[in-house]
């Protein structure tokens, strides 16, 4: 007997078009005007429908006569774990580039529109600017070129980013590099005590980390003042309030400068791995997701 014909394969849903409002600020402002906050929720694809895709590896538009491009992978992940010395080396591929700027943060939601162009990629034409404008008309080496970011935060900076880089950049490779999360930790912690030392180098009248809690605390001390404060977060995250979780967990142990380092959310919360890489693994099939843990030292 004949085995049946396998059923059709589904037809894609159609993009939902884009806000009349968002449109109109397109046409008129460009890719100058259009932030984040504004090309969330499937938005953004839908405006990008609108151009010609290229035939590259990258996803990359043509735009007003302009090739604009977008990573085909990105490094998420995760601080002190070896991102800079991977991305490092990820270059040293003849067809690998990387952005422009090391962690761009543009899908970190907390960077959108607010952030300064110095520091943060705040639009789209920033973040477009960030790539090489491939053009692979007659170029079989910008046909093959692989493009990606490194923001090590985007693991755990926002509990919307898993879904913005899914609605961005659906085809997207994920990287993922882990570490003893308590060696994580001991590594930000010194790289809080590299901050004060530095800091304590400028004039007495331009410091900005007097009084910090790293001239008189212990890593130890630090952790366990963490922990304390980091209980209802983890109490909410235990009860899915996700919200209350990610305000409580950016509160501060003090608010000088340079402990900035040592809250809560950045000495215990970038390691609760588990709980971060589920809500990528929601959005993304694990095909799209690699996993590596820096081995600890023998």
């Amino acid at each position: 007997p004949t085995s049946p014909a396998p059923p059709p394969a589904p037809r894609p849903a159609a993009l939902p078009p884009p806000p009349a409002a968002l449109l109109s600020r397109w046409r008129r402002d460009g890719l100058d005007g259009l932030g984040l906050d504004d090309l969330a929720n499937g938005t953004s694809p839908a405006l990008l429908a609108r151009y010609p895709r290229l035939p590259t590896r990258a996803p990359c538009w043509a735009i007003r006569n302009a090739s604009r491009c977008l990573p085909d992978f990105l490094l998420i992940g995760t601080m002190k774990a070896g991102t800079t010395a991977l991305a490092t080396y990820l270059q040293l591929h003849e067809d690998v580039y990387m952005s422009a700027k090391k962690e761009p943060n543009f899908f970190n939601p907390a960077c959108s529109r607010r952030c300064p162009k110095g520091g943060h990629a705040n639009n789209l034409r920033y973040y477009f600017s960030l790539f090489p404008a491939l053009a692979p008309s007659d170029d079989p080496a910008a046909r093959r070129a692989a493009l990606f970011e490194a923001t090590p935060s985007y693991l755990f900076s926002s509990s919307r980013t898993a879904a913005l880089l899914r609605a961005w950049l659906p085809d997207a490779k994920l990287l993922l590099l882990l570490r003893d999360p308590v060696e994580r930790a001991y590594s930000q912690y010194n790289l809080g005590l590299s901050l004060l030392a530095e800091d304590e180098t400028r004039p007495a009248a331009s410091r900005k980390c007097n009084g910090s809690l790293l001239h008189r605390e212990s890593f130890d001390s630090l952790v366990a003042r963490a922990l304390v404060l980091f209980d209802d977060c983890v109490t909410h995250l235990v009860r899915g309030s996700e919200p209350a979780y990610y305000a409580c967990k950016r509160q501060p142990l003090r608010g000088n400068p340079c402990d900035d380092v040592v809250t809560a959310s950045s000495l215990l919360n970038p390691g609760l791995y588990a709980y971060h890489i589920e809500r990528f693994l929601s959005e993304f099939p694990r095909g799209q997701i690699y996993v590596s843990q820096r081995p600890s030292p023998s």
